[in-house]
């Protein structure tokens, strides 16, 4: 029942907002009650799933351990953006970027993405999941496209083609699944009846279907070469809703391959994923460090940033064993960070009116708090200890010591190069003069409040974990390693 009330809870926002969206305020307010509901119904979701192992609600909705770490960030990243949006769209009304049509737009189209989220993340059916994240591509559409200016057009354009023809190739990749179940005369409609069939699917046919699979829910997730799309969305698409591609979009995606992945290990071995993960993973680290110490855009850097830890991601799983439990925990403390980082970039460039680095100097002056808390930020990002993200990346890279030196020592290499980068551009940002006719001060509370939450977060994460999120993060781990769907 519970998870039949989460996804009406959306659905009636979306209703309210379209029929009484143009009453003063009405967006924000129904928003803003909407994502708190959700939040109390996921925690309850997590609770029950914690003492249950698993919440059935009819034949294509269910949520286990695995899939409910994802919602629970979700909820948590949905409540936090709503409210920094109230901030952030106020302030680009006043610089007439979007007017109140527009305005409407953007909150109505948050609660449809998220919507879609809930539905990929709860079924268990292979189709339906592809069905509703093809429906976050076209929202995205509309996100990018929010200030309708001739570039912003040009990159949701772009972002359509490239996500659509990955997606194609995923569906593919997921009909192939399912018509070899055909060829046995089974009829599969979930996950769990792909794995019932054991034994009888032939390895080769899984392999092109993985491949396909991979291939393109991996261009949701950005992983080079599947990301081109990602620098330009980034750059043109309002940043409170670029946190939820970097963040809940990723996670999904990232699921996605994770459930076919459980397929094709229970049958053929991991032997055979674990080297596309590798492979895929260290390719994006590679390029994503090399852009980052060079970069001269902040919401490029950021995006570039996304793809790197996409890669990290990708590495913990197929370097196996703890490399798993460092990968979980990563997804955990990105989505966390990546969060905090884009809301407080969308600050930066209200104030600024730019993204160029070189234009955004003597942040310490001028947005004090919010220089305060992108200076952690950064130094949580890059992992350095005792931040969160420094754990997950020691237990991924100390897997893969175990399994290859070469690699993890190449690896290590590049989160050198990252973390100069970083802390470079984040230096030359917070401590140089400012410019000429910049006003200083922050924008408003509604702008800094919900990540100053963020932080807290995340900085309470790096020492202290609470109990039940450590039991859901050794859960999904447990339920990935055994390839129990």
């Amino acid at each position: 029942m519970a998870i039949l009330l989460l996804l009406l809870v959306p659905v009636i926002a979306i209703a309210l907002l379209l029929l009484f969206g143009k009453w003063k305020n009405f967006s924000e307010k129904i928003s803003v009650v909407s994502s708190l509901i959700e939040v109390i119904i996921g925690v309850y979701i997590v609770q029950q799933v914690l003492s249950t192992e698993v919440i059935n609600y009819s034949l294509y909705f269910s949520i286990n351990a695995l899939n409910a770490l994802f919602l629970g960030l979700t909820v948590f990243i949905g409540l936090i953006i709503t409210l920094h949006s109230i901030g952030y769209f106020k302030e680009e009304l006043k610089k007439e970027m979007l007017n109140e049509k527009k305005l409407r737009e953007a909150y109505l189209l948050i609660r449809f993405f998220l919507l879609f989220v809930y539905i990929a993340l709860l079924t268990t059916s292979p189709i339906l999941m592809w069905i509703a994240i093809e429906g976050t591509t076209l929202v995205t559409v509309f996100m990018i496209n929010l200030f309708n200016r001739k570039t912003d057009l040009e990159a949701a354009w772009k972002f359509l083609i490239i996500n659509s023809i990955g997606l194609l190739l995923g569906l593919l990749g997921t009909l192939l699944f399912l018509a070899q179940g055909a060829s046995q005369g089974e009829v599969l409609l979930q996950w769990k009846d792909i794995m019932n069939v054991n034994g009888v699917l032939n390895p080769e046919s899984l392999k092109l279907a993985y491949i396909l699979v991979f291939i393109g829910y991996g261009t949701k997730i950005g992983l080079v070469p599947m990301h081109t799309w990602k620098p330009d969305t980034y750059n043109k698409a309002p940043l409170p809703t670029v946190a939820l591609l970097a963040t809940v979009l990723l996670n999904v995606a990232f699921l996605a391959i994770l459930r076919f992945t459980m397929v094709v290990n229970q049958e053929i071995g991991a032997t055979f994923t674990s080297q596309l993960f590798i492979f895929f993973g260290v390719l994006s680290i590679f390029l994503s460090a090399s852009i980052i110490y060079t970069q001269k855009n902040l919401k490029r850097l950021l995006a570039y940033s996304t793809i790197e830890h996409a890669g990290i991601i990708a590495l913990g799983f197929g370097f196996g064993g703890i490399g798993i439990l460092g990968a979980m925990l990563h997804i955990l403390y990105h989505s966390i960070a990546k969060t905090a980082l884009f809301l407080l970039a969308s600050n930066i460039v209200v104030r600024y009116s730019t993204s160029i680095i070189a234009s955004i100097q003597g942040m310490i002056k001028v947005l004090p708090i919010t220089s305060i808390l992108f200076l952690l930020s950064i130094l949580f990002i890059v992992g350095l200890p005792p931040f969160g993200m420094f754990f997950s990346e020691f237990y991924i890279l100390l897997s893969g010591f175990g399994n290859n030196i070469f690699v993890s020592g190449f690896v290590l290499l590049l989160f050198v190069l990252v973390f100069v980068g970083f802390l470079k551009t984040g230096m030359q940002m917070i401590f140089s003069e400012v410019p000429e006719g910049i006003v200083k001060g922050e924008a408003n509370y509604w702008t800094l409040i919900p990540v100053g939450v963020v932080v807290i977060v995340m900085l309470i994460g790096s020492i202290y974990l609470p109990e039940f999120v450590m039991q859901l993060v050794t859960e999904a781990t447990d339920i990935i390693q055994n390839n129990t769907l």
